[in-house]
């Protein structure tokens, strides 16, 4: 929700850089897999060895490339379905980076329960866009929910960086990521309702009728 709302204020920010990336040719197929790739590697690299604050800063960094790449689409008229299809499933490499990153660091500090709530994050976050995806195969658009994608990087980002830049209990950080597990599920059941209320009633296109037992 937070983010949907500062959408504009970023597409502003990044209209400047998207520019320049036009203007020598780069295209935004190109800004989405270096996005991914800094996201990837800043995670596995950084966070793992402890370095929660250096690593925060640059997944922070590399994550604004999804919105660049959007801005790059638009200013250079490259808008493209494969595009949207490379996007989207990146996305889903980044975000099981974040947190699977964050599950190591737990691991080997012998956090049990940080391991189990990042590992957890990972599955639960997969199901948001699975349930859009889904929604929209039967033709019902289902982007509502408590927590959007930037949602929860923002807040799952920004709590682990405070834990080392702040000094923040590393409990606060089990508290968030528990806020982000229940709002994921809590989002992809906000979008089962949203599609149960659309067509929960819609037979099955060309399925083929059940037989009656009793009528054999």
């Amino acid at each position: 929700m937070l983010a949907r709302r500062l959408r504009g204020t970023v597409r502003l920010l990044l209209a400047a850089p998207a520019r320049a990336l036009v203007a020598v040719g780069i295209g935004p197929n190109a800004v989405t897999v270096a996005g991914t790739l800094g996201v990837v590697v800043s995670a596995l690299v950084f966070w793992p060895a402890g370095r929660l604050e250096a690593g925060a800063w640059l997944i922070f960094l590399f994550a604004m490339f999804d919105s660049l790449d959007g801005t790059v689409a638009r200013l250079s008229g490259k808008s493209t379905l494969w595009g949207s299809f490379l996007d989207s499933t990146l996305d889903r490499v980044a975000d099981a980076s974040i947190f699977g990153a964050l599950a190591v660091y737990f691991h080997l500090e012998g956090d049990t329960l940080g391991t189990v709530l990042s590992v957890a994050v990972v599955g639960a976050g997969a199901l948001v866009p699975y349930a859009r995806a889904k929604a929209e195969s039967v033709g019902v658009v289902a982007d509502n929910g408590i927590a959007e994608r930037g949602d929860r990087l923002a807040l799952g980002i920004f709590a682990t960086w405070s834990t080392q830049a702040l000094g923040v209990p590393v409990v606060v950080l089990h508290v968030v990521l528990g806020l982000l597990l229940a709002a994921s599920l809590v989002t992809t059941v906000q979008r089962g309702a949203r599609v149960h209320r659309a067509v929960g009633r819609t037979p099955v296109p060309d399925a083929e009728p059940v037989a009656d037992p009793a009528a054999r």
